[in-house]
C-alpha cells in the first residue's frame, strides 16, 4: 500500500506587541472538505473506488478520472462543527502557561504530548472567550519543553490544530503530515481513511485534518506472484462440468455435473496446498481434528462453519476485509481438537469484498482441473502419485504437497479430504455464466469437492467434475472433511 498525501495549510505571522515574547502563528484550512484522486501505481485513475472516513461516517465513490470529494461541512465533529477562517486562534506559551487567542466564544478541548508521545495532560470543555485564553491544565510545562497539542473546538465551531510549542516560549508550527520524534506521530491522528476497490489491496491512513487534500496510490494483487502460500490464477472462461456424470451417493439431481456450459472468472488467488491442522491452530487457537498431533495433515473434521471462520480471522490478521458477517455462532466440544463451530446465524458472503473466503464451486473446478479435460487433472485413470486413496492412504488424513501437484502447482485437489466451497447447491444449466456464486445459504446444503482418502481408488468421485453435496453444515462425524481459501480479485 502506497498514499501519497498533499495538505494545504496557509499560514500567516504576527509580531504583536503584547510583553509576551511570542512569535505567533495563524492556521487556515483551505477548504471545508477532503477531496484528492485514487489511482494505480502507474498513475492511472480508478473510478468506482470507495473512500470511506470513517468517525464522520461519510464516503464518496471516485469518478471515471479517480477523483473524489467529501463534504465535511455538517458532519458531526466530537459534538461540534467545522471551524471557519475567523475562529482559527492563535496558540503560545509565557510564563509556564498554555495560551490560545481565539476571535470567537466557542467550548474547546485538547491534548498535550511530549516529544516521546506520552499524554502529558487532557484539557476537557474549556469555556474560551474572544482574545487570550490560558488554558488548564498547563502550568507544568517548562520554558524549554517541546509539546504537542492537538485541539478541538466543541461548541460553535470544530477543527483539529496541531502545534509544537518550543523552548523560551516560541510558538512553532509543525507541519501536519511530516515525521515527528517517535511514537508522537500518533497524537495528530484523529480521524481515518480507508480506499477500497475491486482488483485492487485495500488501503488505509490516519488523517489528522481536514481540509486536506489526499490523493491515494492503491496496488493491485501482483500478476503471477505467490501471496501468503497461494496462487494466481487469471481470469478466464472454460468449460464446467462432465456430460453424464452422476454422483450415486447424492440425491438427484444434486449430483449431477452436467449439462456442461461456459462459465468465466474474474482473478483470483487459492491455496496451494488445504489448510493444514498448523495452519488453523495458529489463527484459530482450536482445531477440529480427527487425528490430532500432525501439524502437515490436511485438517479432516472440519465444519463449513469452522471454515467460514477460519476465513474471516485469516482476513482480520492481514488486515483484510472479513467477508462473512452474522449475528451469532454456536459451538460444542472441548478445545482443541474436539471443538468445532456447530451454527452461525445469519451468515451473509459479501462477494463485494477483499478478504478470504471458500472457494465458489466453479472457482474450485477450474483450479482442480489445471487446464486440462480429462476425468481427472493427471489423466483418465487413477493413479497413486497424484492422490490419497483408499488403496495408499493408510485409513487416515496425510500430509499435504506430497503427491504430485495440478498443471497450476495446486497440491491434492482430488483426495487427501473433501474440500469445502463457498456454493450452495443447485443443479447445473445449459447457460453460459460470469462468476457464478450458486444460491443463498440455507438451501440444499453445501457443495463438497475433491474426494477424501476412505474413497475407493478410481471412483467417480476423484473426477474434476464430480459433485457431492453436504447439508450437515455443522456435522460433527466428519474425519474427511477440509478446507482451502481463495482470495478474489473481485
Amino acid at each position: 500500500m502506497a498514499l501519497s498525501i498533499a495538505r494545504f495549510i496557509r499560514k500567516a505571522k504576527f509580531g504583536i506587541g503584547l510583553g509576551l515574547g511570542l512569535s505567533l502563528i495563524c492556521a487556515v484550512v483551505a477548504n471545508a472538505d477532503i477531496s484528492g484522486t485514487v489511482s494505480d501505481s502507474l498513475g492511472n485513475p480508478i473510478g468506482g473506488a470507495i473512500v470511506f472516513i470513517k468517525k464522520i461516517n461519510k464516503k464518496d465513490t471516485t469518478d471515471i478520472s479517480g477523483k473524489y470529494t467529501i463534504q465535511i461541512a455538517g458532519s458531526a465533529i466530537l459534538a461540534g462543527k467545522p471551524l471557519t477562517a475567523t475562529s482559527l486562534g492563535l496558540m503560545g506559551i509565557s510564563q509556564g502557561k498554555l495560551k490560545l487567542f481565539s476571535s470567537d466564544k466557542m467550548v474547546v478541548s485538547a491534548d498535550i504530548f511530549a516529544a516521546s508521545g506520552k499524554k502529558l495532560a487532557t484539557i476537557k470543555n474549556q469555556d474560551v472567550k474572544p482574545g487570550w485564553n490560558d488554558l488548564v491544565p498547563s502550568d507544568f510545562i517548562s520554558s524549554n519543553q517541546v509539546v504537542f497539542v492537538r485541539m478541538h473546538a466543541l461548541a460553535g465551531n470544530e477543527n483539529s490544530v496541531f502545534r509544537i510549542v518550543g523552548s523560551n516560549g516560541v510558538a512553532r508550527t509543525w507541519t501536519v503530515g511530516k515525521s515527528m520524534p517517535g511514537p508522537a506521530k500518533k497524537a495528530a491522528d484523529f480521524d481515518s481513511m480507508v480506499v477500497t476497490c475491486k482488483a485492487f489491496k485495500s488501503a488505509a491512513k490516519a488523517i489528522s485534518s481536514y481540509g486536506d487534500v489526499v490523493n491515494v496510490i492503491m496496488k493491485n494483487w501482483p500478476i503471477g506472484s505467490k501471496v501468503l502460500g497461494m496462487k494466481y490464477l487469471p481470469a478466464d472462461t472454460f468449460t464446467m462440468g462432465q456430460a453424464g456424470l452422476n454422483n450415486s451417493n447424492d440425491q438427484v439431481p444434486f449430483g449431477q455435473a452436467y449439462p456442461v456450459h461456459k462459465v468465466t472468472l474474474s482473478a483470483y488467488y487459492i491455496d496451494s496446498t488445504e489448510v493444514t491442522e498448523a495452519d488453523f491452530l495458529d489463527i484459530m487457537q482450536y482445531c477440529p481434528t480427527a487425528n490430532p498431533g500432525h501439524v502437515r495433515y490436511a485438517i479432516d473434521a472440519a465444519s463449513w462453519y469452522d471454515a467460514v471462520l477460519y476465513c474471516n480471522a485469516r482476513s482480520k490478521r492481514e488486515k483484510l476485509d472479513t467477508i462473512y458477517s452474522y449475528t451469532s455462532a454456536a459451538s460444542s466440544g472441548t478445545m482443541p481438537n474436539a471443538f468445532h463451530c456447530t451454527n452461525i446465524v445469519g451468515c451473509v458472503v459479501h462477494y463485494d469484498k477483499t478478504g478470504y473466503r471458500l472457494p465458489t464451486e466453479a472457482e474450485w473446478e477450474y483450479a482442480c482441473r489445471g487446464g486440462t479435460h480429462t476425468n481427472t487433472y493427471w489423466g483418465n485413470s487413477p493413479d497413486s502419485l497424484y492422490e490419497w486413496a483408499g488403496n495408499n492412504a493408510n485409513g487416515h488424513t496425510n500430509e499435504v504437497a506430497r503427491k504430485l501437484p495440478n498443471a497450476y502447482k495446486l497440491y491434492d485437489m482430488e483426495g487427501n479430504v473433501w474440500e469445502w466451497c463457498n456454493t450452495f447447491t443447485v443443479q447445473f444449466t445449459s447457460t453460459a455464466e460470469i462468476d457464478p456464486v450458486g444460491p443463498a445459504i440455507g438451501t440444499n446444503g453445501a457443495q463438497l469437492r475433491g474426494a477424501a482418502w476412505h474413497e475407493n481408488y478410481g471412483d467417480v468421485q476423484f473426477y474434476s467434475a464430480c459433485r457431492h453435496a453436504e447439508s450437515r453444515l455443522g456435522g460433527t462425524s466428519f474425519n474427511n472433511v477440509g478446507f482451502r481459501v481463495v482470495l478474489s480479485e473481485r
